[in-house]
């Protein structure tokens, strides 16, 4: 053989042995070798900006058709996600498809005023911004400033939608504890912290979060106040 039987197991153990149960001998048997379809390749069709047909939506990766054929290239998987999903990151910043989700976050944040006005407006303040900053980044090369606005929108969507959900749980007589924590997502990730300022949190809002009584939408839009 081409190579001996203890190398063939180093690295091909579980293969070996799963030949061995049908009858084959991987270290004296021939085997036979040739192309077959590594993977079930997806087949959305995407232009060269990853583009589908469907007004809006983007494909990258595996999903796509037509970048390796029948055959992909074993290994390359994260290189080709890398790549296609850089293509189509930079598309769908320079498309404006981020302004129906603004819109959407404002319009919910819009019909939760039980949270209370000021923290209200601090979150569509803070959507402004973060917005605003996506889009000023988005066709520019600076890597750090691109990963720094796909965090903040990550970010702002999460306490949006964590506000609103806590707002409406609590108008019901249920736990509000989500619009505390839409709180902490705005003053651990979204603003700017004061090194000397001592605690990270409000007094009151981790002990609060923890509790496992039901919170309040009272206690909880106390908490969040700004």
């Amino acid at each position: 053989p081409h190579c001996a039987p203890q190398a063939l197991r180093a690295e091909f153990g579980p293969v070996i042995d799963r030949l061995a149960k049908n009858g084959i001998d991987l270290a004296k048997d021939a085997v036979e070798v040739a192309p077959i379809a590594h993977y079930h390749m997806g087949g959305i069709r995407v232009d060269t900006r990853m583009r589908t047909c469907v007004a809006g939506l983007f494909a990258a990766g595996e999903a796509v058709g037509g970048a390796n054929g029948a055959n992909r290239l074993s290994g390359n998987a994260v290189t080709e996600a890398l790549v296609f999903g850089r293509v189509a990151g930079r598309a769908v910043a320079g498309s404006a498809a981020h302004r129906p989700l603004a819109n959407a976050l404002h319009a919910q944040l819009d019909e939760a005023a039980a949270m209370g006005t000021s923290f209200q407006a601090t979150l569509h303040e803070t959507l402004d911004r973060v917005f605003g900053f996506a889009e000023r980044v988005a066709g520019e090369s600076d890597e750090t400033a691109n990963r720094s606005a796909a965090s903040a929108l990550y970010h702002a969507t999460s306490a949006v939608l964590l506000a609103v959900e806590g707002t409406r749980l609590g108008a019901m007589g249920r736990d509000a504890r989500r619009l505390v924590l839409a709180r902490m997502v705005l003053d651990h990730r979204l603003r700017p912290r004061d090194p000397l300022g001592g605690s990270d949190s409000p007094d009151g809002q981790v002990d609060a979060v923890l509790d496992d009584d039901q919170m309040p939408i009272e206690l909880a839009c106390a908490l969040v106040a700004i």
